[in-house]
């Protein structure tokens, strides 16, 4: 069961080293004003595409709470990581949303330090819906 981890761990390593990549490979100018860039390289929807697929997988597995818990913890952590490389942050951080199909299958004794865990990478005031969606699924976990 532990094969879900090390897939999105192999998953995010790719992502991360390919958008490094795509950084040290820019020229100048490119990007501006609406030209293709490094951000608008199809990597980051392929990488939205394959977290989604593997993490609803996992669900419909029904992997355990634990193995859960070690997933979503590194998901959460790889933003704050990852803060300096403006390229993936945002997509790191977007994806949480793939997540919350896994998260409403937290047992409470995993689903607590995860909250906590959230709540101190992330302050409220710079939650997007999909975060605030996270944390009520979370909290809803915590009451069951």
């Amino acid at each position: 069961m532990a094969k879900y981890f090390a897939e999105i761990q192999e998953i995010y390593e790719d992502y991360v080293e390919k958008t490094i990549q795509l950084n040290r490979n820019r020229k100048l100018g490119e990007g501006i004003f609406g030209s293709a860039g490094p951000k608008t390289d199809p990597c980051h929807g392929v990488f939205a595409d394959i977290v989604k697929t593997r993490l609803d997988a996992a669900a419909r597995e029904g992997i355990s709470s634990a193995e859960t818990r070690e997933i979503l913890e590194y998901i959460f952590k790889m933003p704050v990581e990852q803060q300096e490389n403006k390229l993936a942050y945002w997509m790191l951080l977007a994806v949480h949303g793939a997540a919350l199909n896994l998260a409403e299958r937290l047992d409470a004794s995993d689903a607590e330090p995860l909250l906590a865990l959230y709540l101190r990478l992330y302050p409220k005031y710079q939650w997007l819906p999909v975060q605030k969606q996270l944390v009520s699924i979370l909290k809803a976990r915590l009451r069951e």
